[in-house]
């Protein structure tokens, strides 16, 4: 889905699909958090998503230099985009709020109801966390119900759906996010769920596993490879860049897998961080941004053997 939003021309039915990705790895974050939550100390995931969101920028000059000729370090350090909004919805739900995930509504009725100005990152622009929140956390509400109960969940979002059409029209703005897309959302995130866990061979397939289990690796890796084929070969058919984007996609990220990972020490995560940061200011190309946030992809996994225990002294109420 994030090919074909990325990479789809004059087919806006294919592209519009492929727009619901945040919503599906919106809310797949929020499940994966309370996996988190269950095995790891309470700073180390604190510690995590505010790495993550450091390297957010890194993807904010990807964006910029996609689709500006001259990137301005101020929009990117004030756009609220895809991994801002992941690790700061995600440091917020641990912080207590996954333990209500049936308030999803919440975020988007104070969006929807409310015409708050622009607030950085809690209201500002592309992916801010008041609406999108409300995927993370009906992501977790969604993971408990059974499969009866998603069917349930699923015909009342499409009733709602259909009424909203018929009352107010179709709208389905998802920058803004309107009445329509939210509700089209939750109907998506819960067919895929009850999709998945319907047909046993999506979920015990390798290759969707390998994607998905490196997925932070697959969103830098397929903007690389699609920036590399639309600049050698222009604007090919779109079933030739998908399958060009995606075989290439996988090839580079098996061979970069084998890659011996970094080490394990505070100065390697430092410098890395601050490189991500000075990207804006002194790149002269998208390159370091893609090397930054692959480099990151590569060696997060390393981020819960590092030594943090000095750090919870000092801030013992993290401890648990």
């Amino acid at each position: 889905m994030m090919v074909f939003s990325h990479y789809t021309q004059d087919c806006q039915i294919v592209g519009f699909l492929g727009g619901f990705a945040p919503a599906l790895f919106f809310a797949v974050s929020g499940v994966v958090l309370t996996f988190q939550l269950q095995k790891k100390r309470m700073l180390e995931i604190l510690f995590y998503y505010l790495m993550l969101f450091i390297l957010g920028f890194s993807y904010n000059s990807i964006i910029e230099f996609s689709y500006y000729d001259v990137i301005d370090p101020i929009s990117i350090f004030s756009k609220s985009e895809i991994l801002h909004v992941i690790s700061l919805s995600c440091i917020v739900l641990a912080l207590g709020l996954s333990r209500v995930s049936w308030l999803f509504p919440v975020p988007f009725a104070i969006h929807y109801f409310l015409d708050l100005p622009a607030i950085g990152f809690l209201t500002g622009l592309v992916f801010p966390i008041v609406p999108w929140l409300s995927l993370f956390m009906f992501g977790i509400f969604l993971w408990k119900l059974k499969v009866h109960q998603k069917v349930f969940m699923g015909g009342i979002a499409l009733i709602s759906l259909l009424s909203v059409f018929l009352l107010t029209g179709v709208n389905l703005n998802k920058m803004d996010m309107s009445l329509d897309y939210f509700i089209l959302c939750l109907l998506v995130v819960t067919a895929s769920s009850i999709a998945i866990g319907h047909w046993k061979a999506l979920s015990s397939n390798g290759l969707i596993q390998f994607f998905g289990q490196n997925s932070l690796l697959f969103l830098y890796v397929h903007f690389l490879i699609g920036s590399i084929i639309v600049s050698t070969f222009g604007i090919p058919h779109n079933i030739l860049i998908w399958l060009l984007t995606f075989a290439a996609t996988y090839a580079l990220m098996k061979a970069l897998i084998r890659i011996p990972q970094a080490n394990k020490s505070w100065l390697f995560w430092a410098l890395l961080l601050a490189a991500t940061l000075a990207v804006p200011f002194f790149a002269m190309s998208s390159i370091p941004a893609y090397l930054v946030g692959i480099i990151f992809a590569l060696n997060y996994r390393n981020i819960s053997r590092l030594n943090l225990e000095s750090l919870r002294r000092k801030l013992p109420y993290l401890s648990t």
